[in-house]
C-alpha cells in the first residue's frame, strides 16, 4: 500500500475576542484532530477550524434571534 502525502491545509490568522461569559480558552476538533484556542491573541489554525468557528458563531446568532422572535409573540 502507498503511503498517502498528508495534504498540508491552508493556515489563517484569527483572533477570538474575550467577553466577560467566554473567558477560557475555546476547544475545537476537526477531522479527530483537536484545538485549544485562547481568546484575546492571534492565532494561526488551519481553515477548517476558522471554519468551523465562523459557522459555530452563526448559528448561535440565529438561535439567539430565533429565541428573541420567540418571546415577543
Amino acid at each position: 500500500m502507498a503511503a498517502e502525502k498528508k495534504r498540508e491545509e491552508k493556515k489563517v490568522t484569527i483572533r477570538l475576542p474575550r467577553s466577560k461569559e467566554d473567558q477560557g480558552d475555546l476547544f475545537v476538533s476537526v477531522n479527530e484532530r483537536t484545538y485549544l484556542i485562547k481568546r484575546g491573541v492571534p492565532v494561526t489554525v488551519p481553515e477548517s477550524v476558522a471554519e468551523v468557528i465562523a459557522t459555530s458563531e452563526r448559528l448561535a446568532d440565529e438561535a439567539s434571534d430565533f429565541e428573541f422572535a420567540a418571546r415577543r409573540h
